[in-house]
C-alpha cells in the first residue's frame, strides 16, 4: 500500500507532509520554550533588582513593594517555568515522532502504529491506543486501522468509541 496522493502532477507523500507538520509544530514549541524561559529570568531579574531597592531604600520604597507583589503574583499565576518545561517535553515528543516516520517507510509505519494498538492497555494507554489508531488513520492506512478498530470493537470498546471518525 503506496501512501502517496497524486495532485496536479506533483505525487505527494503523506509520512513526508506529516514529517514537515512536526517539524512545523518543532519549531512552534522550541520558539516557545525560550520565550517563556526569557521571561521567566526577566522577571526573576527584575524581583532580584525589586528587592535590593526595597533593602536599601527602606519603608520609603512603597511603589517597589507593591511592584515586587505584582511581579510575585505574575510568577505564580503565569508560571513561565513550567510552561517552558512543557514546551521542551512536547519538542521531545516531536523530535520521536520525526525520528519514528525517518525510521519506517509508509506501509511499516502504519503496519507498526496498528501493532502497538493491538496491545493490551488500561488507563491512559486506552488513550494513548486511540490516538495511534487516530494516527494510522492519519497517515492513511484507514483500511488498516478500521480492520483493527473492528477487532477493538469486541474486547476494547472504550478505545473504539474513542477512535471515532474511522470506518467499522
Amino acid at each position: 500500500m503506496d501512501v502517496s496522493i497524486k495532485m496536479k502532477s506533483q505525487t505527494y507523500n503523506i509520512a513526508a507532509t506529516r514529517k514537515f507538520e512536526f517539524y512545523h509544530a518543532l519549531y512552534i514549541e522550541s520558539m516557545l520554550a525560550k520565550f517563556y524561559e526569557r521571561v521567566y529570568f526577566a522577571v526573576i531579574t527584575l524581583q532580584l533588582i525589586l528587592g535590593i531597592v526595597i533593602i536599601f531604600i527602606g519603608h520609603q520604597s512603597g511603589g517597589a513593594g507593591v511592584l515586587l507583589l505584582a511581579l510575585v503574583t505574575v510568577m505564580m499565576v503565569v508560571n513561565p517555568q513550567r510552561r517552558s518545561l512543557k514546551a521542551r517535553r512536547r519538542e521531545a515528543q516531536y523530535v520521536d515522532m520525526i525520528a519514528l516516520i525517518d525510521t519506517y517507510s509508509d506501509d511499516e509505519l502504519s503496519a507498526h502504529i496498528c501493532a502497538i494498538t493491538r496491545g493490551n492497555a488500561c488507563g491512559r494507554g486506552l488513550v494513548e491506543k486511540a490516538a495511534y489508531l487516530q494516527a494510522a488513520h492519519y497517515f492513511g492506512a484507514t483500511e488498516l486501522a478500521a480492520d483493527v478498530k473492528r477487532q477493538l470493537g469486541c474486547t476494547d470498546k472504550l478505545v473504539a468509541s474513542l477512535a471515532g471518525g474511522l470506518p467499522l
